[in-house]
């Protein structure tokens, strides 16, 4: 597999910001809600931790020489149909793409009560990406 190094770099930087996030699931809605250093590290380390879901899935399967992905929700799609990811996750990686488009693109209708709740539901689907990628690079 050709973009390996590649791929394990995307996976220790998505373990990097999964840890940083962990660390801020100790505010509190109200604290989140008042201090921007805060809502701003949640924010941007959710885009950053679902870029690199992205990412890592792009370098699968642009080395594996998988079909060419669509759109972003495809490409977990096409994870899926090749069994590096399960349905459930699939759906929920999709999910996460789904909102980052909003973190991104339609800012101006989040509010900050979606951001925090979308950040402590769904912190753990990250870990279980990083659990199925690892899974899979150990076989290649």
């Amino acid at each position: 597999m050709a973009n390996k190094e590649i791929i394990y770099r995307r996976i220790k930087k998505l373990r990097e910001y999964i840890s940083k996030l962990k660390a801020l699931q100790k505010h509190s809605f109200e604290k989140f809600d008042i201090n921007v250093e805060i809502n701003w590290a949640i924010d941007r380390g959710l885009q950053l931790a679902i870029e690199s879901c992205i990412d890592i899935g792009k370098e699968i399967i642009t080395a594996s020489d998988f079909e060419k992905p669509e759109s972003y929700q495809h490409i977990f799609q096409i994870l899926r149909k090749h069994q590096i990811i399960d349905e459930n996750l699939c759906e929920k990686i999709q999910e996460l793409t789904r909102f980052r488009n909003k973190l991104i693109h339609d800012y101006l209708y989040l509010d900050s009560k979606e951001i925090y709740m979308f950040f402590k539901k769904n912190l753990g689907y990250f870990e279980e990406y990083l659990y199925a990628i690892e899974k899979f690079m150990k076989k290649v």
